[in-house]
């Protein structure tokens, strides 16, 4: 029989650690970036780029996939997933931080946006956690079947929305949102621990 072997706690950071932290950081920044490109194809002539966009949409991003290198590294070594890891997912409600955003949010629903990806991270993150955590390589590949429908789907629904231009550049749109939004939620279950399985002498 098997029984489980629970992460161990590591006390404070170490060199895997900053590692980790900096390809994070690396990948959240390619992603973030990557997002603000979709916000502004979908919004058109009216996107525009201050110097609040900076602190408020690319540091916020930038924080969140530091705290998931951490998390995957953690995990990585069987260690626990430090808890600031899922937390950090409150980052992305930054924009709403700005002068008149929580008003527009409310009355014109400008904003919510920035909902967006930390709903479809805690909601995979929950969903996709015990087949992560349980090595269900079945599970894992129906997630992967969903995730990549989802992409088409979107890509075919861009295309046919004709407040988006051309089918062609709808495509596009629907392609770059939705792949952002499933690469979101596949990164969602590093922020949990992940625990072992040894099997014991009968």
């Amino acid at each position: 029989m098997g029984a489980q072997v629970r992460p161990t706690a590591r006390q404070g950071l170490r060199s895997d650690d900053a590692r980790a932290a900096a390809a994070g950081a690396a990948a959240g920044f390619v992603w973030i970036g990557a997002l603000r490109v979709w916000m502004a194809m979908l919004v058109g002539p009216e996107s525009t780029v201050t110097w609040r966009t900076g602190p408020f949409v690319l540091l916020p991003g930038t924080l969140i996939g530091a705290a998931h290198g951490v998390a995957a590294g953690r995990r990585a070594h069987g260690d626990r997933v430090p808890p600031a890891a899922r937390w950090s997912l409150v980052l992305f409600a930054a924009p709403l931080l700005l002068p008149g955003a929580v008003r527009k949010l409310v009355t014109t629903g400008i904003g919510s946006g920035a909902l967006v990806p930390p709903a479809v991270m805690a909601a995979s993150g929950a969903a996709l956690r015990p087949a992560f955590a349980d090595a269900h390589p079945r599970a894992r590949r129906v997630g992967a079947v969903v995730g990549a429908l989802a992409v088409v789907g979107g890509t075919i629904g861009g295309a046919a929305t004709k407040s988006l231009g051309r089918p062609a550049r709808g495509a596009l749109v629907g392609l770059l949102g939705t792949g952002l939004m499933v690469l979101a939620g596949a990164a969602a279950p590093l922020a949990y621990d992940r625990p072992r399985t040894r099997v014991t002498p009968r």
